[in-house]
This record gives C-alpha cells, structure tokens and sequence, in this order.
C-alpha cells in the first residue's frame, strides 16, 4: 500500500499563451508616443481615461511612467483627474522610486490639500 502512495506526481508548469494569457510588454518608445497621443484628444474625461488605462499596465518603464506623470499634469486640468491617474500609477506593481520622485516634484501644483493628501496616503500604503 505505501508503495502505490508513494509514487511521482509531475506537474506541468511552464506557461502557454492559451493558459496564462499574454500580455506583451510593448517597448517604451511606443507607451511614451501613446502618452502623447492621448494628450492631444481634446476632451479632458477621454485623456483621463486613456491615461488610467495606461497606469494599470503590467511592466511599465520607469519613463514610461514618469512621461506619464508629467503628461497628467500638463494635460489634466482638474484635480480629480489627476488624482485618480496617479493613485492609479501609484498602486500598479510596477511603480518606481523615481516615479515617486516626479509626483512628489509635481505635488504642489495640486489646488487641493486633499487633493495632495490623497495622493501622499497612497503613496505610503506602497
């Protein structure tokens, strides 16, 4: 009896696209220029939106990234637009010390303490 309990059992772990799905990681050079085209649609929600979009990416470039901070702040005219692009970026696994720094080197240009504050306490859930 032990000897039948005893045996191998293999699993097979190696990823396909049909089981895991894939998700490529698009070259930063393309992000950045999506960044851009994003910023030129002329109603704010939709530049919101499309940056959001790009903040919940998987595996997003410290530029990529950064381009991104900046971008919602030269874009985004209201502050809740900016925030929820933002504590979206910030709570994406891939977000970067150095794109901690670009908010908080932007953070001032808030018009609401709240506003700030919001951002600041998603920062330190990280």
């Amino acid at each position: 009896m032990l000897i039948g309990l005893t045996g191998c059992i293999v699993v097979d772990t190696e990823r396909t696209e049909s089981s895991w799905g894939s998700e490529a990681i698009e070259p930063e050079n393309v992000t950045i220029q999506e960044i851009d085209a994003v910023g030129k649609l002329s109603m704010e929600d939709h530049r919101r939106e499309g940056y959001e979009r790009i903040a919940h990416r998987r595996g997003l470039s410290t530029a990529a990234q950064v381009h991104l901070v900046q971008a919602a702040f030269t874009n985004l005219s209201r502050d809740d637009g900016k925030v929820d692009v933002l504590t979206t970026l910030v709570r994406n696994r891939c977000f970067r010390a150095e794109t901690k720094t670009a908010i908080l080197d932007r953070l001032d240009d808030l018009d609401r303490e709240e506003s700030r504050k919001e951002i600041l306490d998603a920062m330190s859930k990280k």
